[in-house]
């Protein structure tokens, strides 16, 4: 539940957010708006505010289709004005980082305010090329970050090195079906601000362009010179669990697997607190293959061990924050499973129709990124 304040506690504290840091945003806190950083004159026009969401994200979140179950991400979400537009806009988690701590506090302010289900992080996406007098969070661990439907960066992309850019947009590519760019032709940046560069580092990176929307056209008169670029994922799609599933039972006796009579009994036996990192004396006999004609073949203990504490990192993680990597797949399912059947019961478990899946030929560059390999 959003908190109620009165009218001079909310000035008290908009005022002290603004001694941390300027409001790039300026949220309708219940018909009280902080004085932000740019001039009345500009806050709410086609470039700024609210006019950016409603002429530049919204209608190319119009061509995605968004659905009653995605995830909507903003990387440099300021004080969050975004993320409450995407749970208005229909998504059903919101998640917003925000480095600077004065945005974070700003961000803070409009979750307890206006949009609880606001998921708040205070990082960095490596360490911006800019100085942050206020003062950054820690850098984002995108390998450990919850996957996403759609990924807004709004002007933050600019303050990063080539270096950089070029490794968050191969990484993200792994992360996010759909990325939205914007940048601002005639910014001063640390790197090149055009969208033709912007594009090209994109292409190169993972990513298909889907579409744009142009600046200084007559339907788009922008003062700030504004592209927003809509790009999908090269390497990710979305399945339905229950629909991969129904195909493993196609291709094996699934039914019949570890997956399906044991681990099953092992999430509840996680959630309940029977077993825990302290306490996973538990014995898994674990199928090397999802097909049962090879045999059920018993961990060794030290194996086993290991093992279980990773599936209870896994179980509480995917309850806390959703998939955190894709599954892998041979042919989009045609034959078997390659990797994610324990993902896959984990989220059927927790009862999440989607699940994100990345191409089988891209598992050896997929494993070089992370760091497996």
């Amino acid at each position: 539940m959003c908190l109620a304040l009165n009218r001079n506690e909310l000035k008290r504290r908009i005022v002290e957010c603004a001694k941390i840091r300027r409001w790039y945003q300026t949220p309708d806190y219940n018909g009280l708006r902080p004085r932000g950083h740019f001039d009345d004159g500009k806050t709410n026009t086609i470039s700024y505010g609210m006019g950016k969401w409603n002429n530049y994200i919204q209608p190319l979140l119009d061509k995605v289709r968004v659905g009653k179950d995605f995830i909507f991400c903003d990387i440099g979400c300021s004080a969050g004005e975004y993320l409450v537009a995407a749970k208005n806009y229909g998504f059903k988690r919101v998640i917003g980082v925000e480095a600077a701590r004065g945005g974070f506090a700003q961000l803070l302010l409009t979750k307890n305010l206006l949009c609880n289900d606001i998921e708040a992080y205070n990082n960095s996406l490596g360490k911006p090329e800019v100085n942050i007098a206020e003062g950054a969070g820690e850098p984002l661990d995108l390998y450990t970050f919850p996957m996403a439907d759609v990924t807004l960066m709004s002007n933050v992309h600019y303050h990063f090195t080539e270096a950089n850019l070029n490794k968050y947009l191969n990484l993200l590519a792994d992360k996010t079906l759909y990325l939205i760019i914007i940048t601002d032709e005639k910014a001063q940046g640390v790197i090149d601000t055009s969208s033709q560069f912007v594009l090209s580092k994109a292409t190169n990176g993972g990513w298909d362009l889907v579409d744009m929307i142009l600046t200084g056209t007559p339907d788009y008169p922008d003062m700030r010179h504004l592209t927003a670029i809509l790009l999908k994922s090269k390497r990710l799609y979305k399945l339905r669990v229950d629909e991969c599933l129904k195909k493993q039972i196609d291709y094996c006796d699934y039914n019949k697997t570890f997956y399906t009579k044991v681990f099953p009994e092992f999430i509840e036996c996680v959630l309940s607190g029977d077993i825990n990192k302290d306490n996973c004396q538990f014995t898994i006999v674990f199928d090397w293959s999802v097909s049962p004609n090879h045999g059920s073949t018993p961990w060794a203990p030290q194996v086993a061990m290991e093992r279980t504490l990773s599936y209870i990192n896994q179980i509480k993680t995917i309850k806390e924050h959703g998939q955190e990597m894709p599954i892998l797949d041979k042919q989009y399912f045609e034959s078997d499973l390659w990797d994610g059947n324990h993902r896959i019961a984990v989220l059927k478990h927790f009862n999440i129709p989607w699940v994100f899946a990345e191409k089988w030929e891209e598992h050896k560059r997929f494993t070089k990124e992370w760091g497996y390999l």
